[in-house]
């Protein structure tokens, strides 16, 4: 067979995917011999043949069922890391250290989702290094303003259970976490100095995380 013929039959197959290269052939008529990597990579070019394995690479990963693989998230790094169900934190063969299920810095024992509230803790808290701040938040000292949109760390210093948020302009109860007011398209909460009303749920949960992350960074 002439050498362009099957130059062109090749540059073909790569530019079909995956499926096309697996299932390639000889091009001559009665011949189904499979063509194999030696051939791609005497044949064609070096772009050609990155082609040629970007294609395998990236149908590798896609394919792995159940995403027992992904990529390592350390940017310029091509490794690989088929994960374990028995340990979060991985090594790529580079070195690099990460949690295989968010991708983020490693976390153990903290849950990718607590670890992403305290990340959003610190942020509010202006850094992690204002650890001053950050145990009054985790001790109730401080109490999130319990508008979702906001949750701006506050301190009461003194006076009845009625606060006024100077971020979202609300209103709320520093004891059950009701909120409203005209700022924020909501009914008032009640204005009371002490309250017996049950804490707001979603408030309480995020309350109750502050308190649960003080175990390991306190």
């Amino acid at each position: 067979m002439p050498m362009i013929m099957l130059v062109h039959s090749l540059k073909n197959t790569i530019g079909s995917g995956f499926t096309a290269i697996c299932s390639a052939t000889c091009p001559k008529q009665g011949c189904n011999v499979k063509i194999g990597r030696d051939t791609y990579e005497r044949v064609l070019s070096k772009k050609e043949v990155e082609i040629y394995e970007n294609a395998l690479y990236d149908d590798f990963i896609k394919h792995v069922e159940d995403g027992e693989v992904i990529h390592c998230p350390k940017p310029r790094c091509c490794q690989i890391i088929v994960g374990s169900i028995r340990k979060r934190t991985v090594v790529c063969a580079n070195g690099h250290r990460f949690c295989y299920k968010c991708k983020g810095p490693p976390h153990t024992p903290v849950s990718c989702g607590d670890t992403k509230k305290w990340e959003a803790l610190c942020a509010k808290a202006g850094g992690e290094e204002n650890v001053d701040t950050l145990k009054q938040l985790a001790n109730n000292d401080i109490k999130p303003c319990p508008n979702p949109k906001c949750n701006v760390a506050t301190q009461k210093i003194s006076g009845c259970m009625y606060l006024h948020c100077s971020s979202c302009k609300c209103n709320w109860c520093w004891q059950c976490g009701q909120w409203g007011g005209k700022a924020v398209d909501r009914p008032e909460p009640h204005h009371v100095h002490q309250c017996n009303q049950p804490k707001n749920e979603n408030w309480r949960k995020f309350i109750t995380f502050f308190n649960f992350i003080s175990l390991y960074y306190f």
